[in-house]
C-alpha cells in the first residue's frame, strides 16, 4: 500500500497525540517509584509536595503557598510566603517567613534573625503559692497570688533562657535572691522582673516598679 503525504502527516498527528495524552501518566507513574531524587538546580512543585523523610537543600528553598514539614529540615535559605510549619528546623543562613511562621519543636538558626514585626512571645500563668516554686513554663509569666507569698526559687533555665516575671493580681510576690540579684525583688500589681540565666543561676537584666 502506497501512502501518500497527506495520509504520512496524518499518522504522525496522531501519533503526536498520543505522546501528549499519555505522558502526564507517564510522569505520574514515574514519580510514585523514586526512592531518591537528586535535583542539582531547581526543582518547582505547581501542586502539593510530600516529603515524608528528611530534606536537605545546599541551595535555597522558596514556598509561595504553606509549607508544613513533619521531619527535619535542613536548608541554606528559606523563604515563605505564607505559613510554614516544622516540627524541628535548621536554618543555615537566612529564614524568612513573610506571614505565619510556626514550629512545634526546636528552631536552630546559626545566622542572624531578624524581625520586620512585632515580637510576641509565649505566656503562661501561675498562681504562686507561699514557700513553693515558680517553674517557667514560657519566656512571659504572670504571675497572680492570694495575699503576700515568697517564692521559694525560681526554676532555673537552661543558659541563654530569658524570663518576665510579671505579677497581675492585687497582692504581692517576692522573688528570692538567686546569687545574680541586687537581692529579693518584691512584686506588687504589675511590677516586673527580668532575668536571663547563666546555667548555675537567674541573673537580673532589670525590674520595674510600676
Amino acid at each position: 500500500m502506497k501512502l501518500n503525504k497527506r495520509m504520512v502527516a496524518s499518522f504522525a498527528l496522531v501519533a503526536i497525540l498520543l505522546v501528549v495524552m499519555t505522558a502526564p501518566s507517564w510522569a505520574q507513574a514515574a514519580s510514585t517509584r523514586f526512592n531518591r531524587l537528586i535535583v542539582s538546580q531547581t526543582l518547582t512543585s505547581v501542586g502539593t509536595t510530600t516529603l515524608t523523610g528528611a530534606v536537605t537543600t545546599g541551595g535555597d528553598v522558596t514556598v509561595g503557598d504553606d509549607a508544613t514539614i513533619t521531619g527535619d529540615a535542613t536548608a541554606a535559605n528559606v523563604t515563605a510566603s505564607t505559613t510554614m510549619t516544622a516540627s524541628d528546623f535548621v536554618a543555615n543562613d537566612d529564614l524568612i517567613a513573610l506571614d505565619d511562621l510556626n514550629i512545634t519543636d526546636d528552631a536552630v538558626v546559626n545566622g542572624s534573625v531578624t524581625i520586620g514585626g512585632i515580637l510576641s512571645t509565649a505566656y503562661d500563668t501561675q498562681t504562686v503559692v507561699n514557700g513553693q516554686p515558680i517553674t517557667p513554663t514560657a519566656t512571659y509569666m504572670d504571675l497572680q497570688a492570694t495575699g503576700t507569698v515568697t517564692a521559694s526559687s525560681v526554676v532555673l533555665g537552661a543558659q541563654g533562657t530569658q524570663l518576665i516575671l510579671i505579677n497581675s493580681s492585687n497582692s504581692t510576690v517576692i522573688i528570692p535572691d538567686s546569687g545574680g540579684m541586687t537581692g529579693a525583688i518584691s512584686l506588687a500589681q504589675y511590677d516586673s522582673l527580668f532575668l536571663i540565666s547563666d546555667g548555675a543561676r537567674w541573673v537580673q537584666l532589670t525590674t520595674s516598679n510600676n
